[in-house]
C-alpha cells in the first residue's frame, strides 16, 4: 500500500506483511520520482493474527505519524479556499433559482412543490457530500454541505435563465 502523506513529497510504502516489506526494500533503493520513499511494514489484518485485527486503523495512523505523516491532515492547504468559492456559487445558484421559481411557474402552488423539493433534495445532496469524504471537520463540513446544497440549484438555475434570455414566463 503506497501513501502519500500530507506534504506530498515523501512517499511511504506500507507493505501488509514481512515478504512485501523484504520485495519493496530491495526494489525501493532509489527515490520514487524524486520523492523520499521509506520502507515500513504494518501488519496484515487477517484471522490467524488476531492482534493485527485489533485497531488496525489506528495502528496505520501511529505509524504514519512515526514517519513524520498527520494524518487527517493530508489535504491541500488551498482546499478550504476552493470549497469556499464552490459553496459561494452554490449559495447563490440556490438564491437565483429560488427567487426567480416565482416568475417563471404557472401557479403559485407549482412554485412552492418545486421550491420544496429543491430544498429538500439540496439538503439530501449536501448531507451526503458531507458523508463522502469521512474525516472532514468543522468548516470543511460546512463548506462541503453548501456546495452540495447549492450543486441542486444548478439545472433549475440554468433552465429559469434560459427562460428569461427568451422572455418565457409562467
Amino acid at each position: 500500500m503506497e501513501i502519500a502523506c500530507s506534504e506530498f513529497r515523501r512517499v511511504f510504502e506500507l507493505p501488509l506483511g514481512r515478504i512485501k516489506e523484504k520485495l519493496l526494500a530491495a526494489h525501493r533503493r532509489v527515490s520514487l520520482e524524486g520523492r523520499e520513499t521509506k520502507v515500513e511494514r504494518v501488519l496484515h489484518p487477517s484471522q490467524a493474527n488476531p492482534q493485527a485485527n485489533r485497531n488496525w486503523e489506528g495502528d496505520i495512523d501511529t505509524t504514519l505519524r512515526r514517519l513524520g505523516d498527520q494524518p487527517g491532515r493530508g489535504k491541500p492547504p488551498m482546499t478550504d479556499a476552493i470549497l469556499a468559492i464552490l459553496a459561494l456559487g452554490g449559495l447563490l445558484l440556490a438564491g437565483y433559482a429560488q427567487v426567480r421559481l416565482r416568475h417563471h411557474t404557472a401557479t403559485a402552488l407549482e412554485g412552492e412543490l418545486i421550491r420544496l423539493v429543491l430544498i429538500a433534495t439540496g439538503l439530501g445532496v449536501g448531507w451526503m457530500t458531507t458523508l463522502s469524504r469521512p474525516g472532514m471537520t468543522g468548516l470543511t463540513t460546512v463548506l462541503a454541505f453548501v456546495t452540495g446544497f447549492g450543486l441542486v440549484h444548478l439545472p433549475a438555475a440554468f433552465i429559469l435563465w434560459s427562460k428569461r434570455q427568451r422572455g418565457v414566463y409562467r
